[in-house]
């Protein structure tokens, strides 16, 4: 490091120790992020008694971007005489919730701001009541029709040691996923829009969340480019076969189950695919379904 950049480092910590004094003196608070970690979507379990006419906080601070889903899936009781809201506290402090009092509650919440997150019960009634179940957290489906769902490789390894490192999505019906669009799953910036012999036509995308996704095998080079913010409702382009998309025995397979045709390198509708693979921060490749907790997959 040259005298220079130390010099350059030094009036940065200055000028940031001199901005954080002006917002402690004007009564303002400063959330720190410290090393930069985010909660993994997962899932957790809700074991509550709520007193009545009282509210309860969860601990665990989600950090939650911007189309990303919770999902409550509790029962409660007693339901006679019950009216309790079920939601969450966002960065802003607004308390989103869904009222019930059946005694049962599956809603999900889809993320409308990216920060720390906090889920919240409150029982409006009465009454004492017992909350039991969990709750999920995880990326909105890449799919806007979800119908789009038949996974033909979900994330195995294979007899010879060899991975396959994401999951295959593929239409219900034989060959009807081809050119279909598929969207972001959360906020993030585009890293790659490029072209592989094995991937063909793909999109590398870095969550605000620290975790990377890909999506390979797009008909085309993506509607998106490199540097370019995207959310869960941008476009990234369409399902293709391009790369090494076929022949492979997960795709010959689909395809022999389909009098359409006779054999996968002539057919016209085999080996439309969507591979979509995730790494998390530590640059290690995660199941893909766990973070699609809204979405049941067949």
């Amino acid at each position: 490091m040259n005298l220079n950049t130390k010099l350059f480092r030094k009036c940065i910590v200055s000028l940031s120790l001199m901005v954080a004094v002006v917002i402690a003196t004007m009564g303002l608070s400063i959330n720190v992020f410290a090393d930069d970690s985010y909660a993994v979507p997962t899932e957790n379990s809700v074991n509550w008694t709520i007193k009545a006419n009282t509210s309860k906080t969860g601990t665990e601070q989600l950090y939650l971007c911007e189309g990303d889903i919770l999902q409550y899936n509790v029962s409660f009781t007693p339901t006679s005489g019950s009216n309790v809201k079920f939601g969450l506290i966002t960065p802003s402090g607004t308390f989103r919730y869904v009222p019930l009092s059946s005694g049962t509650c599956l809603a999900s919440f889809s993320i409308t701001e990216d920060g720390l997150h906090k889920i919240r019960i409150s029982n409006t009634s009465n009454i004492s009541i017992k909350v039991n179940g969990t709750y999920f957290t995880g990326w909105h489906y890449m799919f806007h029709d979800n119908a789009l769902s038949k996974i033909t490789e979900g994330f195995p390894t294979y007899a010879d040691g060899t991975k396959h490192n994401g999951v295959d999505i593929l239409g219900q019906e034989f060959g009807d996923i081809a050119n279909k669009p598929v969207y972001g799953v959360s906020s993030g910036t585009v890293v790659n829009n490029a072209y592989s012999s094995t991937a063909g036509n793909y999109v590398r995308i870095l969550l605000n969340s620290g975790y990377y996704v890909r999506y390979l095998h797009l008909n085309s080079l993506a509607s998106v480019s490199t540097k370019q913010n995207v959310t869960y409702n941008t476009l990234i382009g369409y399902v293709g076969r391009t790369g090494s998309a076929y022949p492979k025995p997960h795709q010959n397979d689909y395809c022999k189950n389909s009098t359409a045709c006779q054999a996968s390198w002539y057919c016209d509708k085999c080996g439309y695919h969507l591979h979509f693979d995730v790494k998390n921060p530590n640059d290690v490749y995660v199941q893909p379904l766990d973070f699609f907790p809204q979405i049941s997959f067949t």
